[in-house]
């Protein structure tokens, strides 16, 4: 019997189980029960398990032998009962440390790292030893929850056991540990002193280098696999691109392209692929992405979503759609990634129609439960103007977080319904969902439409509480504008002063609240203030000098902008510096002048005509 269940399939063992004789004819031994249960853990096969436990438990095994149980403990664990494992642990006579390891690594490889944590200072307070098994298992727990303490702790066991230098898989996972805690400098510290390291190791660490952002450290360490000569993995290739990717680095990423091509792991590979056209698009490369993609054997929804994501982070809304539909096409579902780049891209072009089909698609696949999609709808919606519709589908979310109330509020701000935006605003201050730098942009804007000034002011004194006018300058500029807006003349000036930094737009902001009022001399006293600065004006601010000029009648400080513009060309660039320049001359008698600039002018708009009639 024990060759059968040695040499048969996973099947035909459990029906070995199943049609037993009776005990006189046939009594399974222990070693079979094992044997048989292991072939389940094998297959997955979680029924032909439980059958088999109602078995040993009817005759009486679990009480006699301690290896029918743990093994037992690990079918449950294998096929995904963590508890139920740990119920048949409870009930062993005898609990040694393949029992305890087993239930723990259970817990650890069953994501409830909390439970195979405590489980293993049980099995230490009982008093039994632990293994490189048990240390592994307990590392990948604290890996998975970032528990740096207690690996920390784990560590200091394992080095004054001697493991670290004879036991390479826990030399592994201990680096992986620490490197997925953010603790890179120690990962780095035990993988140096270890005496061999394999591209799992590196692989570990340069993961890790790249999900905490230091992508230059990971092309290093991508360097010293080469001079060691440890042949990389897909994972390692990966990790490897992404940073490449992040740092714009072409150079290095068409270098890792030729060696995935000679190695052959390209062929096929997915992951691969994807990531590949993911690089050379973060490189600003999308016809080389194309090319990649269009070269792709065999392409899953994964590697389309590469290539969406391409066309989306480049602003190509148009080709993120058409990329959705040859998708369809070619017979590949998209999967839940597919669906929210598609509706980001209809909510930018306001395609509705295109946008409604995804949501369909969307329900058919049974996915509106999803908070991520519903917030993508709501946003596709509210951009695109359909605020009822947004709004309905708001009201259905199971979860309104604070993605889901911006795009809301931006979509009535946007649409000319500030008064709801706001209302949006105190609803979500009184659900207690707290806001973010989007939601006090949006909230401004719908202050500006509504003219309410009370609301401003407790924005501003919101955003002045959360420490945001030293930490972000664009919040600062949209608070100068909207108090331009508002005629709070004082207030712009009070809070263009308390900005511990300024740039371009900040000033051009200043100086168009000014020139809105009337405040032509306060205009021309900051511009001044802004050359004292070193802030070299943009085209908008040499507008706005220009109309103060004109309403001043002041056309030497004129003649000298336009000098400026000239130098910089800027008249090629910016068709309404022309309009104005003409304005100019024309309101201070130099007709001959503005009808030079007239003729001088590339594109000569309605309002240039208008301006020298």
């Amino acid at each position: 019997m024990m060759r059968q269940a040695k040499h048969a399939n996973p099947q035909a063992v459990a029906s070995l189980c199943e049609n037993m004789q009776p005990d006189f004819l046939v009594s399974p031994s222990g070693p079979t029960f094992v044997r048989l249960l292991k072939e389940c853990i094998t297959s997955k096969d979680l029924e032909r398990g439980t059958q088999i436990h109602a078995e040993v438990a009817r005759k009486g095994l679990l009480d006699k032998n301690v290896n029918i149980g743990t093994t037992l403990v690990d079918m449950y664990a294998k096929c995904g009962l963590p508890v139920r494992a740990q119920q048949v642990f409870d009930k062993l006579p005898e609990r040694n440390i393949v029992s305890w390891t087993t239930l723990i690594g259970g817990y650890a490889n069953n994501d409830r790292s909390e439970e195979a944590l405590w489980y293993f200072e049980c099995m230490q307070e009982a008093g039994i030893p632990t293994n490189f098994v048990t240390f592994n298992c307990c590392l990948t727990a604290c890996r998975t929850i970032k528990a740096l303490d207690k690996g920390q702790a784990i560590h200091s066991e394992i080095e004054r056991q001697g493991l670290l230098e004879t036991n390479l898989v826990i030399a592994n996972t201990l680096v992986d540990m620490y490197a997925k805690c953010g603790q890179l400098n120690e990962a780095h510290y035990v993988l140096i002193k270890l005496p061999l390291r394999n591209v799992i190791t590196w692989k570990a660490l340069i993961a890790g280098y790249v999900e905490y952002g230091h992508y230059k450290k990971a092309l290093d360490c991508w360097e010293q696999i080469q001079r060691e000569g440890v042949p990389p993995d897909a994972a390692t290739y990966v990790a490897v691109l992404k940073a490449c990717g992040m740092l714009g680095d072409i150079h290095k990423g068409e270098a890792l392209h030729k060696m995935m091509e000679s190695s052959g792991l390209l062929e096929g590979h997915f992951l691969l692929g994807s990531n590949l056209v993911s690089m050379y698009s973060r490189c600003g490369l999308l016809a080389k992405a194309q090319h990649v993609f269009d070269r792709l054997s065999v392409r899953n929804a994964d590697c389309w979503n590469s290539l969406l994501g391409a066309y989306a982070e480049n602003g190509h809304d148009e080709k993120v759609l058409k990329c959705h539909e040859q998708m369809k096409l070619e017979g590949v579902s998209p999967n839940f990634t597919t669906l929210i780049c598609a509706l980001n891209a209809c909510g930018k072009v306001k395609d509705t129609v295109k946008g409604g089909e995804i949501h369909k698609d969307a329900e058919r696949q049974g996915m509106l439960e999803e908070p991520v999609l519903g917030n993508a709808l709501v946003d596709m919606y509210a951009k695109s103007g359909l605020l009822l519709i947004a709004r309905k589908i708001f009201d259905a979310l199971s979860v309104q977080t604070i993605v889901s109330w911006n795009a809301l509020i931006a979509g009535y701000a946007e649409h000319g319904q500030g008064r709801k935006a706001l209302d949006c605003f105190e609803q979500m201050q009184i659900e207690g969902v707290s806001p973010m730098l989007a939601t006090f942009f949006f909230s401004l804007k719908a202050c500006s439409s509504t003219k309410n000034m009370q609301k401003c002011e407790e924005l501003h004194a919101e955003i002045e509480r959360q420490g945001l006018l030293d930490s972000n300058l664009p919040i600062g500029n949209t608070l100068i504008d909207v108090y331009a807006k508002l005629g709070l003349v004082s207030l712009l000036q009070e809070v263009f002063d308390r900005l511990p930094a300024r740039d371009v737009v900040t000033w051009a902001v200043l100086i168009g609240g000014y020139t809105e009022h009337g405040l032509g001399e306060e205009v021309l006293r900051q511009f001044q203030h802004m050359q004292s600065d070193g802030i070299g004006p943009n085209a908008v601010t040499y507008n706005l000098i220009l109309k103060t000029c004109c309403t001043l009648g002041i056309l030497a400080k004129g003649q000298e902008i336009h000098a400026e513009i000239e130098m910089q060309e800027l008249l090629k660039r910016n068709v309404l510096i022309g309009p104005t320049l003409i304005e100019l001359y024309s309101e201070c008698g130099s007709l001959a002048k503005a009808e030079e600039v007239f003729n001088k002018l590339p594109a000569k708009i309605n309002a240039c005509w208008s301006a020298l009639i």
